[in-house]
């Protein structure tokens, strides 16, 4: 049998049959029966036609090379459609492919926040009678214990902190109206800046610092322990 003039192939058959072609290189082989491009053996809706091709005598040779100039023509347009469903095809793939990378990553990011936005320990209260250095002491602690947190969010937990504070007069007022105004960048926001704002108005001047060791020394009465191994240890 032979094959069906090209003109009878719509253009959705002839890119079906080239689609199934497992090596798209063969798309112009010639049937050496009918001298006829192989690929046409099939009927106008993409069906292999089964049994061996016979050389129809009525095709001259003309009428092949105009049939060959027809399917070349058909087929430049097909070849290209294909590569560009093939390029839009990956491009397709690709972008897929990112927005599921985004989506994982996205959900591995969330995963790992979630996990460090726990809420951290109560700052500690500045109570009356604290001197200064065993409160400074306790933040320490206190900043140690929540070192995953990051630098804003520790500055931000204290400052919230000390701006409720009734129990050290002044500090409220304090922190509101020259702590903040000093700290005005989110660079200069920082623990360690607070903490010399605050030893600057509630911190001992070195005078003030021996002026109480010198205090403590005077009254320390050496009589009060038995041996020189007490007295060292006290």
């Amino acid at each position: 049998m032979a094959p069906l003039p090209v003109e009878t192939y719509p253009e959705d058959t002839l890119r079906k049959l080239y689609i199934n072609l497992e090596d798209k290189e063969d798309w112009d082989n010639i049937c050496e029966l009918c001298t006829l491009p192989t690929l046409l053996h099939a009927d106008a809706q993409g069906n292999r036609i089964h049994g061996a091709c016979t050389r129809n005598q009525e095709i001259t040779e003309d009428d092949a090379l105009k049939e060959w100039a027809t399917y070349q023509k058909k087929m430049k347009a097909v070849r290209s459609w294909c590569k560009e469903e093939m390029r839009r095809q990956n491009l397709e793939d690709k972008v897929n492919n990112m927005q599921k990378d985004m989506v994982t990553a996205l959900k591995e990011f969330t995963k790992g926040t979630t996990n460090k936005l726990i809420k951290p320990a109560k700052v500690p209260s500045w109570s009356k009678g604290m001197k200064l250095t065993p409160f400074i002491k306790s933040l320490e602690v206190w900043l140690e214990n929540n070192k995953d947190l990051p630098e804003h969010s520790k500055y931000n937990e204290i400052i919230e902190s000390l701006k409720l504070n009734k129990e050290i007069e002044g500090l409220s007022l304090y922190i509101g109206e020259h702590v903040v105004g000093k700290l005005d960048t989110v660079e200069k926001q920082t623990v360690k800046g607070l903490i010399e704002l605050l030893k600057t108005k509630y911190g001992r001047t070195r005078q003030e610092e021996l002026e109480e060791i010198m205090h403590d020394w005077l009254k320390f009465n050496f009589n009060e322990y038995e041996s020189e191994e007490e007295y060292l240890l006290a």
